[in-house]
């Protein structure tokens, strides 16, 4: 991530003419980074509430939501990638088992309060998935993100 002096320098570049590709060259930014900056200078500042990406990780506040989601993950889970360091967390439910997909859901949102919780129908089952910034890792979660 660039600094805000960075940014306004080359900037200053485009606006005295130039083109994206010679002031990409020249300082080594992505023109995509360029192109992103004339819309927005000010970068995104990106919170996250987890406990295990904190400075100073913390334990997780509800460990029995987590582990029950860690079976569910192991049992019928997968996590996807998405974009920008983005991934799903998906854990399909059978049709049969009526208040799986609840008490999944359940557990996503006490896990992450702050992400949003799908459901998806598909023939015999429901999948519930999850944005996430982070891969989550049993010794390690890292549950963070926004909704898309």
């Amino acid at each position: 991530m660039y600094d805000l002096e960075t940014r306004k320098r080359v900037l200053a570049l485009v606006r005295q003419g130039r083109s994206l590709n010679s002031v990409s060259k020249q300082t080594g930014i992505s023109r995509y980074a360029i192109r992103a900056w004339t819309m927005r200078l000010e970068p995104i500042h990106r919170t996250t509430d987890c406990p295990r990406c904190a400075p100073e990780p913390r334990a997780l506040e509800d460990t029995a939501a987590y582990a029950y989601l860690l079976g569910l993950y192991l049992g019928d889970g997968c996590v996807s990638p998405l974009r920008k360091g983005l991934y799903f967390l998906r854990i399909a439910c059978a049709d049969a088992w009526p208040g799986l997909i609840d008490s999944c859901a359940e557990a996503m949102r006490a896990v992450r309060p702050d992400n949003s919780v799908y459901r998806v129908q598909r023939q015999g089952c429901v999948i519930g998935d999850r944005l996430q910034q982070t891969l989550a890792v049993p010794a390690s979660p890292a549950w963070t993100g926004q909704e898309a």
